[in-house]
């Protein structure tokens, strides 16, 4: 068959292509009812960036393919391709490629209600068949063109409403509405490493060639004068690449590194040039000269009519600039862009920042800051269930934590700069939502056209510090508790708390037990103050065993004080043992109020040698004439000891389990009271 344009031959199997695209002069050619006609003229599309391209053969794990068609969307992050393969049964499937990203569907037969286009808002649930999935994303997206033989008619510009949708860790629905057809495409994610192409096979059939190992192509390579003019991709001044060592090369003017040999871009708008630290990964730059925003994600990079926040002149202190290097968690991480959001409510302004980081075999991660708290991001591929967003409703999330709803707000971008791994623009904006489970944060973020989630981890300031060398004076300090800050006392602390509390009420005990249950009294002396003014025996007792006794002295004061120094003295008349006491007892009234202090008793322990008879030689001195009452009790207990272990045991237990109730109240707010 040949193309009705310009005659040129036509691959065509009619088993499963309705429309195939003429090579040559990119005419849309239909057979419908056996009649050939023109429907129209297919832009050319850049060579793609992955292994996939028209007439490929190779093998997707355990099946044989062969690429027939491409047809290529465009939408507000960038674009996506759309592989049609062909089984040599004559089966068909189709590869989604976002990027680095592969999904592996197939049409399915599923219909859908009228009006489901409309009323999937990002976030909400609907049903496809058996399964409740969750809407990423709503969008349009526009026909770039395409290429070989395809089983539906599709042209350039044409807008065709779409729907992603996902459940589950694997499961993905893309819905594809045109007119009043909605075509379902059921798949899984795939990896590279599942698609072998038969490059033998290409080079002999389509003479084609990789641009890289990795299927790569630079967005524009610079070579001859260009290279000369490169400039750097974080402060945009010139870069001397004479002095290039192992292809990188120092900006004299802020320190970064810049890579030679990693994709260039040059920018539409002033013609500066500069690597591209994420090669394909970069979806947006701020042109590091002029400021203007460039959309890096179609074939050639284009103009987003947009400054970035560095032409707002000045920008915000932030402790990382782009370009800084650092060693993070095993990885070694480069900062390529920066945005600011702020959010505000009736009791104020709030600002956070986003830092994006890049690392060549783990590709984007976000480094959030607020406070001078930090959090290590990632996005996620799988939905959590559906979450509760009322104050602290726990729900179950990722890892199979528990996690408590924190906050939601709007937030604008106030600041972009860089580049970034997506369209981000001053003035955008987003709902999230915040729950955590300390150390992590689950956030989901929510547009009119799309709803994500990220899930990031608390990572301690020092940390920071020390993995990007920041100086003392450029680090913030952290000001209050993050909301997924991890408490201070950890889980061996706690025992510690619940053992010193129970070691606390132990020694209680012994200090109940020591002083009212323990011991027998020997004797109960008195002794007149007439008596005691000069040296005075009390008559003979008994003490039947040897060891520690406890002198117990009373006198009836009455703002005064009393002093009693005293003697054991045994049957041979030889002083064994000794003991000095004073006390006071003072009392009155101030301002209507009755106050006291001191005691009108106190004691002494002593330890005598042996058993035996003795007598006690006393003599005292007081404020007032008062009778002193003294008891002599066997058996005695240093019960102070145990009051002290008791108050040490019990502070500990106080620290150890009192600090996390506390902590937690400050992470909620001073205002609340339920836990």
């Amino acid at each position: 068959m040949n193309c009705p344009s310009c005659g040129a031959g036509l691959e065509w199997e009619q088993r499963f292509a309705q429309v195939t695209v003429c090579g040559t002069c990119k005419s849309a050619v239909v057979i419908d009812q056996g009649a050939v006609r023109i429907a129209g003229e297919m832009a050319a599309l850049a060579e793609p960036s992955g292994p996939l391209h028209l007439g490929a053969t190779g093998r997707l794990r355990d099946r044989r393919f062969k690429v027939v068609g491409r047809v290529r969307y465009g939408y507000k992050k960038g674009f996506w391709d759309e592989w049609y393969l062909v089984e040599p049964d004559g089966k068909t499937f189709w590869i989604s490629q976002d990027e680095d990203n592969f999904t592996l569907s197939r049409q399915a037969n599923k219909k859908l209600p009228a009006g489901t286009f409309e009323r999937a808002d990002p976030g909400t649930r609907i049903p496809i068949g058996a399964d409740m999935m969750m809407v990423q994303e709503r969008g349009t997206a526009t026909c770039e063109g395409g290429e070989g033989q395809l089983p539906f008619l599709v042209l350039p510009g044409e807008q065709t409403p779409f729907l992603d949708l996902v459940a589950g860790a694997n499961r993905f629905v893309t819905v594809e509405f045109d007119d009043e057809i909605a075509r379902l495409f059921v798949g899984v994610h795939i990896g590279r490493n599942d698609i072998e192409v038969d490059f033998e096979q290409a080079y002999r059939d389509r003479s084609f060639a990789p641009a890289s190992a990795a299927g790569g192509r630079a967005r524009h390579q610079v070579t001859g004068d260009d290279t000369a003019s490169l400039n750097c991709f974080a402060c945009g001044g010139a870069l001397d690449t004479s002095q290039a060592v192992d292809g990188r090369v120092n900006c004299e003017y802020c320190g970064t590194v810049n890579d030679l040999t990693s994709d260039r871009l040059t920018c539409p708008a002033c013609a500066t040039h500069v690597p591209l630290v994420a090669g394909r990964a970069v979806h947006a730059v701020v042109c590091p000269s002029c400021h203007e925003q460039i959309d890096t994600s179609g074939a050639e990079p284009s103009l987003l009519g947009e400054k970035g926040g560095a032409a707002l002149g000045g920008g915000p202190t932030v402790p990382l600039r782009l370009g800084k290097v650092g060693q993070l968690r095993g990885t070694r991480y480069v900062v390529t862009g920066h945005i600011r959001f702020m959010s505000q409510d009736a009791w104020g302004r709030y600002l956070n920042d986003e830092f994006m980081l890049f690392a060549e075999d783990e590709g984007y991660r976000w480094l959030t800051l607020e406070n001078g708290h930090w959090n290590l991001t990632d996005e996620l591929k799988e939905p959590p269930p559906p979450m509760k967003t009322y104050r602290k409703a726990a729900s179950k999330g990722p890892g199979g934590r528990t996690y408590k709803y924190f906050e939601g707000a709007e937030e604008t971008a106030i600041w972009v700069n860089g580049q970034l791994p997506y369209i981000a623009k001053v003035g955008d904006s987003h709902w999230y939502d915040d729950w955590i489970a300390p150390p992590y944060v689950l956030s989901g973020e929510r547009t009119d056209d799309e709803q994500e989630y990220f899930l990031g981890e608390y990572i301690p300031p020092d940390e920071v510090q020390e993995a990007f060398r920041i100086p003392d004076e450029e680090m913030p300090r952290p000001i209050g508790i993050a909301p997924n800050q991890p408490s201070p006392v950890s889980p061996l602390w706690r025992a510690v708390g619940v053992a010193g509390m129970l070691f606390a009420v132990l020694n209680l005990g012994l200090v109940l037990w020591s002083s009212y249950l323990v011991g027998k009294p020997a004797a109960t002396l008195s002794v007149e103050a007439d008596d005691y003014k000069e040296e005075y025996f009390t008559e003979p007792f008994a003490v039947s065993k040897a060891g520690l006794l406890e002198v117990q002295l009373y006198a009836n004061l009455s703002n005064g004080w009393m002093a009693v120094d005293g003697a054991f003295v045994d049957d041979q008349g030889q002083a064994v043992a000794d003991f000095f006491t004073e006390w006071e007892y003072y009392s009155g009234y101030e301002g209507g109020e009755h106050w006291t202090e001191g005691s009108k008793s106190s004691s002494a322990l002593i330890k005598l040698p042996r058993a035996g008879t003795y007598q006690l030689l006393v003599k005292g001195e007081a404020s007032h004439q008062n009778q002193v009452t003294i008891k002599v009790v066997e058996g005695a207990v240093m019960s102070r000891y145990f009051a002290i272990l008791a108050v040490v045991f019990g502070l500990l237990g106080l620290f150890g389990i009192g600090r996390g109730p506390a902590f937690e109240k400050k992470r909620w707010g001073d205002d609340d009271d339920d836990d």
